[in-house]
């Protein structure tokens, strides 16, 4: 019961740790301990069974969506995208390609919430900081598309594409 406590306090959330425990309860003659670890542990367990299920869905929709940007149709793209980031919001591939989308269909504001979401949980990205760069520089906000633009560099020296956008911003504020 100790150790499972401890898995606990530490930030363990496996289901299995209040299994454990709830089996330690029911050795030590505390059934009702044993039945409260028993409802978390099936709580959890049915909390991950749809996460395992909203990423399979997310990931069919951005397979759906994928035909449709090719043909042009960014808007019903977008459509399908928006619910897969409802069912899987944690996943940064997700939310690259709606801000990609929304770039692509001049909604900055969108585009930047979503590409912004995507760094904060994978920041070692480039290609994340160099869409970043794209919608700052596209929203007039220069210093914090060279920003962008820079880090993407650091993250990936032979990513030219953030090397020539970095050239276009000093061309444009002649500061070469």
């Amino acid at each position: 019961v100790a150790e499972c406590d401890e898995a606990l306090r530490l930030g363990g959330m496996d289901p299995e740790v209040y299994y454990h425990l709830a089996r330690a309860y029911r050795g030590l003659a505390r059934p009702e301990d044993a039945r409260k670890a028993l409802e978390r542990f099936s709580a959890l367990r049915l909390q991950a069974g749809r996460e395992v299920e909203g990423h399979r869905e997310a990931a069919r929709l951005m397979i759906q969506a994928k035909p449709l940007v090719a043909e042009g149709r960014l808007l019903a793209a977008i459509v399908l995208l928006e619910q897969a980031v409802s069912l899987d919001a944690k996943n940064p591939q997700v939310l690259f390609r709606l801000a990609g989308l929304y770039y692509d269909t001049r909604q900055f504001h969108r585009a930047r919430q979503e590409v912004l979401a995507a760094i904060d949980l994978a920041p070692s990205e480039y290609l994340y900081h160099y869409l970043s760069g794209l919608i700052e520089q596209d929203s007039g906000k220069l210093n914090a598309a060279r920003t962008s633009f820079e880090t993407a560099i650091r993250l990936n020296p032979s990513a030219a594409e953030s090397f020539n956008q970095l050239g276009n911003l000093a061309i444009s504020r002649r500061s070469f």
